[in-house]
């Protein structure tokens, strides 16, 4: 549940929409864009686009840059 509000405040903090934290949460599971696109009944172009968004919010340029971001905030956040 801790886990769960840190993420909230991380989604919020770099304004990331519900959709998008979808589209991360399946990332971080080891999705296909094509397999979230099915999952989410969206074309997989849209999911390209959302990743693009997400990408350029959070100044990663790639999945590997992206899920590492993520896993350093949350280790952070166990921390301190």
């Amino acid at each position: 549940d801790e886990l769960m509000s840190h993420a909230e405040r991380f989604y919020k903090q770099y304004n990331i929409s519900e959709r998008e934290t979808e589209i991360i949460e399946s990332l971080a599971q080891g999705k296909t864009n094509k397999e979230i696109a099915a999952e989410l009944y969206i074309s997989v172009n849209t999911v390209k686009t959302h990743i693009k968004n997400i990408y350029r919010k959070l100044s990663v340029r790639n999945r590997v840059q992206l899920l590492h971001m993520i896993k350093i905030t949350d280790e952070g956040n166990t921390n301190g």
